[in-house]
């Protein structure tokens, strides 16, 4: 949605920790070009080279490619911050999509991508930099043009330089009610203040002010410049670009456009201070959250694990504590009603320390019982750094890290490309292909060198809870929090003893699998054209497709069980609140199964009950029947139900604390789609009861009709024998019945919707006037049309916020435009008079469009609805888009690609007149100053509805 964008708010947690844990020393030169032998199952070819300036590339050759891609990571980021200036380098991101020498328009990058079905993005972190696009694949090569010249000659046009400083303030303001950020806020406080962890990394209106920080010295621009020339050289750059063109093609594509990048000496990192000062340990602090959180995060500084990315001695450890199986440390809590949630990995990894945090997410006992539960992980932590065992489990997880690579699924070639270059800045070139999955040998003396800092006296405690009180407010985010030095070491007590007492590392795991055949070639269809076949001899509607396209032993087991009354407020909420129990439940386990590379999935949605099952086949009907029979069980435990109904609660009272933009977009599907708000859930959730639960999943489950979708790795007796499972737990073959999507009256609409915050946010809805393919088809291309310039209109020129989209919005069937702005600074009435303004130019700019745009439109619309499947999942995924619309022959997409091919000049100038003059419109407003009340009556007025068969 945004093009820049910072990597603090972009990569969850479980990313970092993935991202961070490839640690070790990048390939510095290398004599000749080296072709790298990827998995077995990526049939795309590889090429790493350096150039004569010292930037080092790889090049990926896939002739089958929809998409071709490129990403260039530059080994500078936020540690990088000049002090005073802070945020430089993250405000020098944003800048270098404002215009280069060959380029000068504003946005023509972004224009010339978007316009052919691309995508592009950029984020900063603590030591680096990733720029990446993805266009369609013909053209690669015009896109690399002005790509490349990013790097050897952007302009940091004064006019853009003042006008994007706004950008980043919009987005530090984005963000100051965000918990995470809040919360590494006061981390970074703490933080020794010589270490560049303690930096502002953001950037805001005194950090980037234009006039100089001190007499004489450097305006914004030119310390821009400065930094730009002292980082941004090819000795820094790693640089990943994949394509349909061959190795010797992409090569010389390489060459000519970034042999200019200008050469220089490689600046030596920043971390030469350790990340917290003597004495600061032990502690605890106390913080204070926006949203009703709480968490127990016990914090240690480890020694730096950059140069054992082969042994990975942390995933290892992170492996082992983070477990959920049967007797781990959140099994025993959650049993104990103390716990929800735990996570544990690498939160930092530098050329200082590593950051190893376990944290524990509390219910209110748990809160009550925090000091126990500090000392119950000390405890586990001992109890897995002393297990006799740790070999074994070494190997376990080596050998599972090899599966994964030896049957490595590819996605996007996008992600493929900016997860390449970012691991070039870690692992030696010749290893960046299977480095992230080596474990090259267990060595006890590395791991006692990590686990023996894991002491009491080597931690911070991070409690974070509104009750708690608070005497400190951070420097930036407003964060408020209470920092206690040298805090006593609890005792465990009798019940913490007996919790200790009953933790127990896993047993081998029984779900890694020991078949990995394919299935014989004669019983599979790996065409690109083969699809499901309904089974005749299956006792209820059940599809199946033998493949094995991919060259991997796996597959998908979808288990759809639909229900007349699904869009129901009464099945929304208890079928959700059931689904968390089941998933509860079955958590310990199945977690083994999880780790062994299958995974599962349980939804309550608006047409009845989803259940997924993937991953290696060999032991997925294992875990087909486990969540059957959960699913099933009226072994209802009340424990359990309190603690879930309770979790619940709190999710939906802190749901008013996400961005209102996103609020906004959540309102309006589930306005069209049937769904219900947070107020409306909180209210029946109250008032739920075990004995009411029981009853109504009783009659509820009595009532889905089911429908089953098997494909992969699996024959079709095995599809049958799973047909046979679901119709013996699910009988019911009546008709399932219809589901609802919303029409909007057809006039002009306003709704208010409170957030808490200091944002405002606006969203205009256009529907499309019909369901059919037709309009379908000229909603898509007038989305298309229209996406680059209210983006560069309202954000990159007038700088409403930081957050401005216009994109499509289908609801099932029924298409529609959504328009949306989120501002810190700019009042509802300024947003929505801006978006009208825009609008209202759409007619004179429609009067200009010609057949040639017209078809790179269509191009561009047809090529991202088309992309062919990169994976199982997706193809997958396909499958089920198809039978949802109640498509048999699965070919919706198809049918709406020659939909887009058909439309003719006059059809979508005729399109985008109507978005200028549409009545059926809904505005949708957000601001922290409107009644609250009103959000009970945010639904438009709606005529009789489209109604589709389930």
């Amino acid at each position: 949605m945004m093009q820049a964008m910072s990597q603090l708010g972009r990569l969850t947690a479980l990313a970092v920790i993935a991202t961070l844990l490839l640690a070790g020393c990048s390939g510095d030169h290398i004599g000749a070009a080296i072709e790298l032998d990827p998995s077995p199952t990526d049939s795309r070819s590889y090429r790493a080279f350096t150039l004569d300036n010292g930037l080092t590339a790889l090049v990926i050759s896939d002739p089958s490619a929809d998409k071709a891609a490129a990403s260039l990571d530059v080994a500078v980021g936020n540690y990088a911050s000049p002090r005073g200036r802070e945020g430089l380098p993250h405000f020098l991101e944003h800048m270098l999509f404002l215009g280069t020498d060959r380029y000068p328009e504003v946005n023509s990058y972004g224009e010339f991508i978007d316009q052919r079905g691309g995508s592009k993005n950029a984020y900063t972190s603590h030591r680096n930099t990733n720029y990446y696009f993805d266009i369609n694949a013909d053209h690669l090569e015009p896109a690399l043009d002005r790509f490349s010249r990013f790097f050897v000659a952007p302009l940091f046009t004064d006019e853009y330089v003042e006008r994007e400083r706004n950008a980043v303030y919009s987005e530090y303001q984005l963000h100051l009610k965000n918990d995470p950020w809040r919360q590494r806020y006061v981390l970074r406080e703490l933080a020794n203040p010589a270490h560049p962890y303690s930096l502002f990394m953001v950037g805001d209106l005194d950090t980037l002010r234009e006039e100089p920080l001190q007499e004489g010295g450097l305006t914004l621009r030119e310390e821009l410049l400065a930094f730009y020339q002292r980082y941004y050289i090819a000795e820094q750059m790693k640089l990943v670009v994949g394509g349909r063109e061959s190795l010797d093609e992409l090569e010389a594509m390489v060459r000519a456009k970034f042999s200019e990048v200008p050469a220089g000496p490689r600046v030596a990192n920043s971390e030469q201070s350790p990340l917290f000062l003597p004495g600061a340990l032990p502690a605890e602090v106390h913080f204070r959250p926006e949203a009703d959180l709480r968490e127990l995060s016990v914090i240690y500084p480890l020694p730096t694990s950059e140069a054992y990315w082969q042994q990975k001695p942390i995933n290892f450890l992170a492996g082992l504590v983070g477990s959920e199986a049967s007797g781990s440390l959140l099994d025993v809590l959650r049993r104990a009603g103390w716990a929800n949630g735990l996570s544990a990995g690498s939160a930092l990894s530098d050329a200082s320390a590593t950051l190893f945090v376990v944290t524990v997410e509390l219910t209110p006992a748990g809160l009550e019982n925090r000091a126990v539960i500090a000392e119950l992980v000390q405890h586990w932590l001992e109890l897995v750094a002393g297990d006799d065992n740790l070999a074994r489990r070494y190997q376990e997880q080596a050998d599972l890290l090899q599966l994964a690579f030896q049957f490595e699924e590819q996605g996007a070639m996008v992600d493929r490309v900016s997860r390449l270059a970012d691991t070039l800045q870690r692992l030696p070139v010749e290893r960046v292909l299977d480095g992230p999955y080596q474990m090259s040998g267990w060595d006890a003396e590395l791991f006692e060198r990590f686990s023996s800092a894991l002491t009491p006296a080597n931690r911070l405690l991070m409690v974070t809870s509104q009750s708690l009180p608070v005497d400190r407010t951070a420097a930036y985010f407003g964060s408020q929090y209470r920092l206690i030095e040298q805090p006593p070491v609890a005792a465990l007590g009798a019940g913490g003893q007996r919790l200790a007492e009953s933790l127990r590392l896993p047993p081998a795991n029984p779900y890694i699998p020991s078949q990995l055949a394919l299935l014989d070639s004669g019983q599979v269809d790996n065409s690109d054209s083969a699809v499901p076949e309904r089974l005749s001899a299956a006792p209820i509607e059940a599809w199946h497709l033998a493949t094995t396209r991919y060259d991997v032993p796996r597959g998908h087991i979808i288990v759809q069980l639909q229900h007349q009354r699904a869009q129901s407020l009464q099945a929304a909420l208890y079928g959700e609140l059931l689904m968390r129990m089941v998933r509860d439940r079955v958590n310990d386990s199945l977690y083994p199964a999880v780790e062994a590379g299958l995974n599962f999935s349980l939804a309550s949605e608006g047409r009845g009950w989803r259940l997924i099952v993937g991953g290696f086949s060999q032991k997925q009907p294992l875990v087909l029947a486990a969540l059957l029979d959960a699913l099933e069980s009226n072994d209802f435990d009340r424990a359990r139900f309190e603690r879930v109904r309770q979790s619940y609660i709190e999710d939906l009272d802190n749901a008013k604390r996400a961005f209102p933009f996103r609020q906004l977009l959540a309102v309006l599907s589930l306005s069209v789609e049937g769904g219900w708000l947070a107020a409306e859930q909180r209210q029946l959730l109250e008032e739920a009861s075990l004995e009411k639960l029981a009853d109504w999943a009783g009659e509820f489950r009595a009532a889905l009709v089911p429908r089953l979708l098997v494909s992969g790795n699996f024959s079709r007796a095995e599809a049958e024998q799973f047909a046979i499972q679901v119709a013996a737990r699910y009988p019911n073959r009546a008709e399932p019945g219809s589901f609802e999507i919303a029409r909007l009256a057809e006039r002009p609409q306003t709704s208010q919707y409170w957030a808490p915050g200091n944002n405002q946010a606006a969203l205009l809805y256009l529907p499309a006037a019909d369901d059919s393919l037709a309009t379908r088809a000229t909603t898509l291309l007038a989305s298309e049309w229209l996406a680059n310039p209210f983006y560069t209109e309202l954000r990159t020129e007038r700088q409403l916020g930081y957050v401005v989209a216009a994109v499509p919005r289908n609801f099932y069937r029924l298409a529609g435009i959504a328009m949306v702005v989120q501002s810190p600074d700019y009042s509802l009435e300024a947003i929505q008079a801006a978006v009208d303004e825009f609008i209202a130019a759409q007619p004179a700019r429609a009067a200009a469009l010609d057949e040639a745009q017209l078809a790179q439109l269509k191009a561009s619309v047809v090529g991202r609805i088309t992309e062919q499947p990169k994976n199982l999942a997706e193809l997958n995924g396909r499958f089920f888009e198809s039978l949802m619309f109640a498509e048999p022959g699965f070919d919706f997409r198809q049918q709406v690609a020659a939909a887009v091919t058909a439309v003719s000049l006059d059809e979508l100038r005729a399109a985008l007149l109507l978005v200028s003059n549409q009545q059926r419109r809904w505005w949708l407003l957000s601001a922290p100053d409107l009644d609250p009340e009103a959000n009970l009556s945010v639904r438009p007025e709606r005529t009789e509805p489209y109604r589709y068969p389930l």
